[in-house]
């Protein structure tokens, strides 16, 4: 389960019968760009982390929350999605 809390990060809590993971992130922030559009940020953080869950597993959650996270913070930094990928996959 993930909870995305806008400027406070993100949470997320995998449950399993030995003992609950949790991770959090602070939110990700560019110095260089402000806030533009948050349209959109839930869902592209919705969509890193399904990237991160099936192309990136080997990943523990730490990082496939701050990848997720990175990704949302990097949409509202700009209109729209062009480029995306380009910034965060390098």
């Amino acid at each position: 389960m993930c909870c995305t809390w806008g400027s406070g990060g993100a949470t997320l809590v995998q449950k399993s019968p030995e003992a609950n993971q949790w991770a959090s992130v602070e939110a990700w922030k560019s110095h260089q760009h402000p806030v533009v559009e948050t349209i959109g940020a839930g869902d592209t953080f919705i969509a890193g982390m399904l990237y991160m869950l099936t192309c990136a597993s080997d990943q523990n959650l730490l990082q496939q929350l701050s990848f997720a996270n990175e990704l949302a913070g990097r949409k509202v930094t700009q209109e729209g999605f062009h480029n995306l990928e380009d910034q965060i996959l390098g």
